[in-house]
């Protein structure tokens, strides 16, 4: 945009023998609606982005929830496995 701006003033200015190499831009102001698009469209990307960290919390707590059940399977194989081993125990359980 200010590349735009810089070489339509270089033009005018050209009209009347002035070079002006550089043009320095301070302030914009953009329109209302523009500005609340802008504010829109963070909006969506920070709304986007607090769904991407939900989903891969819930990712990670889905991941926990696997290895503790694996451990828990394990341990329920193990006591069963030691058990069998030892049928003197009056222990009944189903395995």
């Amino acid at each position: 945009m200010q590349n735009e701006i810089q070489d339509k003033v270089k033009l005018e200015l050209a009209k009347f023998f002035i070079n002006a190499p550089e043009s320095l831009i301070r302030s914009v102001t953009f329109s209302e609606e523009f500005s609340k698009a802008i504010e829109q469209k963070q909006v969506a990307l920070q709304e986007a982005e607090r769904m991407k960290y939900i989903l891969d919390k819930e990712r990670s707590e889905k991941q926990r929830k696997i290895i503790e059940a694996e451990g828990e399977a394990s341990a329920i194989s193990k006591k069963c496995a030691a058990l069998r081993a030892n049928p003197q125990l009056t222990v009944r359980i189903c395995c």
